[in-house]
């Protein structure tokens, strides 16, 4: 299936879904939760040592928001690893994380 994009009257995209969100979306997104008084500049520091294209987007309460480049997918077995040891969970102060793509919605909106 394709999918047209239409802005201010005008043709502004058009393709597949993924295709779309390649062109347009900025990566994968990462929330990690943390527990309280944990010092976020060290998880950045972290996460951008492992990802080093990744960056931080901004943060909500206890959850922290990554942007994860799609091409830097070659380094996410070493985060994930990182962020599966106890150890590294516990001295960084991650109590869960997900990742997500964008949606189309998210893209365009």
């Amino acid at each position: 299936d394709r999918i047209a994009i239409i802005g201010e009257g005008r043709l502004r995209a058009i393709g597949g879904a993924l295709a779309l969100k390649r062109k347009f979306a900025d990566g994968y997104l990462l929330i990690v939760v943390v527990v309280d008084g944990t010092d976020s500049s060290k998880l950045t520091s972290a996460v951008t040592s492992l990802v080093p294209a990744a960056y931080f987007v901004g943060c909500r309460g206890r959850e922290l928001s990554y942007t994860l480049p799609f091409d830097s997918r070659s380094h996410f077995a070493k985060l994930f690893g990182q962020l599966q040891d106890d150890a590294t969970r516990v001295s960084l102060g991650v109590e869960t994380y997900g990742l997500s793509a964008p949606t189309m919605e998210e893209v365009f909106l």
